[in-house]
């Protein structure tokens, strides 16, 4: 059994039986006719819904980008100096930077 291919006119009835008189696969493949089965006419529904939404979604404006704040930029930069002002031990171990551990903030530093 061969590919059927869908006419203009046959997803143009299709659309219109599911969407606007809400019929059933069955009675939508009836309808068609052209040895059109149930599950081909829900695959072909299927398959146009996500096409239509995929159309909709590249054609959306971009969402805007995320800008940090001038605290949160003020802050990395703190962590970046501090990173520098590591000696060889807190490097190799991971340690955090002077000011930025849990007991220094403990401490209130």
């Amino acid at each position: 059994m061969g590919k059927k291919t869908w006419a203009d006119d046959d997803l143009a009835t299709l659309m219109h039986l599911r969407d606007v008189e809400r019929l059933d696969w069955d009675g939508i493949a009836a309808r068609i006719g052209n040895g059109k089965t149930a599950a081909a006419c829900a695959a072909r529904y299927d398959y146009e819904g996500v096409r239509e939404i995929r159309s909709r979604v590249s054609q959306a404006a971009p969402p805007p980008r995320a800008r940090p704040s001038a605290k949160a930029l003020a802050e990395r930069d703190a962590r970046l100096a501090g990173y520098e002002r590591r000696n060889q031990t807190q490097t190799f171990f991971g340690d955090p930077p002077v000011g930025f551990s849990a007991a220094d903030q403990g401490r209130g530093r």
